[in-house]
């Protein structure tokens, strides 16, 4: 997976191919299409100053899981576990094909790739393909995230 530029939240993203999320469109989706999988919504989260993703619990095919939607990108994500810093990303396809019109669903492959930093670098930090900004490389060095799925869906201030 491409890292673009603003997918860490730090800065706007500059892909005009992708519309921005928008925050109230996804909660009314996000009740709409549980309610048709006889799910509950427990905690809907918009990002906040140390989230760059919308957050959405929920109970869905008697499973209590993770919503993740990225606040730059149209990229969602399910999770099992979605605590501060222990994410864990599954394929749920009865609940992601729900979705899938709307936003690109990410796989665990993809966000389970590792990150590859070559510290003490300027130019060429991030071994990973990515077209990030020196201030989001900077973040990666200073938190040190272990995946993709950290970068694209991260706890930082």
């Amino acid at each position: 997976m491409i890292l673009q530029r603003g997918i860490t939240g730090q800065i706007h993203r500059t892909d005009d191919r992708f519309r921005k999320p928008n925050g109230k469109e996804f909660k009314q989706l996000c009740y709409a299409l549980i309610a048709q999988l006889d799910g509950m919504i427990i905690a809907f989260t918009e990002p906040q100053i140390d989230t760059n993703f919308f957050h959405v619990e929920l109970e869905v095919i008697k499973k209590r899981l993770h919503l993740l939607l990225n606040e730059n990108y149209p990229y969602l994500a399910v999770a099992s576990e979605a605590d501060y810093f222990k994410l864990t990303f599954i394929d749920e396809p009865t609940l992601t094909k729900q979705f899938a019109a709307c936003y690109t669903i990410l796989q665990p492959e993809e966000l389970d790739e590792r990150i590859q930093l070559r510290p003490g670098r300027k130019k060429g930090i991030l071994l990973n393909e990515n077209d990030l900004s020196k201030g989001e490389l900077a973040d990666l060095l200073y938190w040190q995230p272990e995946t993709v799925g950290h970068v694209v869906f991260n706890h930082w201030d």
